[in-house]
């Protein structure tokens, strides 16, 4: 992960779109061209912080729910063991 939080085949493709956008002779001149390849870089940076954002939230439901049903068990088995002491 490099520039932006992108990776290098990313950072390579994007240059290449840069380097044919500025060839280009049309109305609006390299300088727009290159600050359309920068927008590209931030829509593909925020996709990937999306993405992470929504494999963290999952992760700490994972987690959550590992601890409660290690509370549950925890809590019934103490259960059935102070039930089974009173029975002798």
């Amino acid at each position: 992960m490099h520039m932006l939080g992108m990776r290098q085949d990313q950072i390579a493709s994007l240059a290449a779109a840069a380097a044919r956008l500025t060839e280009r002779d049309d109305d609006r001149g390299p300088r727009q061209h290159a600050l359309g390849s920068l927008d590209a870089a931030k829509c593909i940076r925020n996709t990937q912080q999306k993405k992470k954002a929504k494999t963290a939230t999952a992760r700490e439901l994972n987690r959550l729910s590992l601890l409660l049903t290690l509370t549950a068990v925890l809590f019934f088995t103490g259960a059935v063991w102070a039930l089974g002491r009173k029975g002798n």
